[in-house]
């Protein structure tokens, strides 16, 4: 029986930007337009007084498809993953994958959905599974070196034009078309959230995303490590591509503001990671390294230890030696 997918999509859009600039419709347009069996769950983090182009055309998009799309709509930002688990509550529940899509997730094949669904069909034991993408965070997700983390940073340093940052539809295609020439899966430490398939088995098994991390950034190490610890193994999707508009939606969401120059996710990142240490105590590299390397953990990251021991032992002189002074 042919897989049915459940589609997630967090809308965030403070400034009411995203509908007069045509790059929500695209995005929205390209789930719909996926071969398949499917839903679309759309969550709108932004309140309806202050964004109301966009509330306008949600409502719209679930009127003109009531059976293929529901909105749930939020009385504030709840962030990546608060937004997602309230999506979660109305999905259907024979559902057999289901797929946290950004807002920024631009969706170049018609059959996304049963490539993943043939790639997954082969390793069940995969929880969690994405395509090649561009401009992660995770350089293993990366198509290319040219739409790197770098290449992205250094679009925000620059100050360049939201349309930069956008790949044009011939490129896409020889993309599409390398990457298809790819098969099986490459199993990764982590994984993004442009367009990320969990198991249905894997959430009743060990849950969905903590509610506690407000701003995200470490909401995907936190089910990553889970996920294993339940015996489920997260992937790269080697023979699938969905494009990522980040920069474009960069600019939707701070565009004109202080934060527009600023790198990415600063204050998330110390958010998260204060909350990262409340729960776990230990960096999520090491706990991975414990998990993958089991007995042998102890003699292969020895030199990690030392240099980390070193550099301790150094900031800490540092820090006398300018307070004597």
């Amino acid at each position: 029986m042919q897989a049915i997918f459940s589609i997630i999509i967090p809308v965030f859009d403070p400034f009411d930007r995203s509908v007069a600039l045509g790059a929500l419709q695209r995005a929205l347009s390209g789930a719909l337009g996926l071969v398949g069996r499917r839903e679309v769950v759309i969550v709108n983090n932004s309140p309806a007084l202050s964004c109301p182009n966009l509330s306008h055309y949600l409502r719209t998009v679930c009127e003109s498809a009531p059976a293929d799309v529901k909105l749930v709509e939020a009385t504030k930002n709840l962030g990546t993953a608060r937004g997602f688990n309230l999506g979660l509550r109305e999905i259907r529940p024979d559902s057999t994958f289901v797929v946290f899509m950004s807002q920024d997730c631009d969706i170049v094949e018609e059959e996304t959905l049963q490539k993943v669904e043939l790639a997954l069909s082969e390793y069940p034991e995969i929880g969690i599974a994405h395509p090649y993408s561009v401009y992660e965070d995770s350089r293993a997700f990366n198509v290319s070196r040219k739409y790197s983390t770098s290449a992205f940073l250094r679009l925000v340093r620059g100050n360049a034009s939201p349309t930069v940052g956008d790949i044009g539809d011939a490129e896409l295609k020889r993309i599409c078309e390398r990457v298809g020439r790819r098969a099986g899966v490459t199993l990764t430490a982590n994984f993004p959230l442009t367009f990320a398939v969990l198991r249905r088995e894997l959430l009743q098994a060990v849950g969905t995303f903590d509610d506690g991390i407000e701003l995200g950034c470490h909401e995907t190490d936190d089910l990553a490590y889970r996920a294993r610890l339940g015996r489920f193994e997260v992937a790269r999707l080697n023979g699938v591509f969905v494009n990522h508009r980040r920069f474009l939606f960069r600019h939707i969401c701070v565009g004109g503001t202080p934060l527009a120059a600023a790198l990415p996710h600063q204050d998330a990142l110390k958010q998260s990671g204060e909350w990262w240490r409340r729960k776990w105590g230990r960096p999520y590299t090491e706990l991975y390294a414990r998990l993958r390397l089991g007995p042998t953990f102890f003699w292969a990251l020895a030199p990690y230890f030392v240099a980390r021991r070193f550099a301790g032992r150094v900031r800490r002189a540092f820090f006398w030696k300018r307070w004597a002074a």
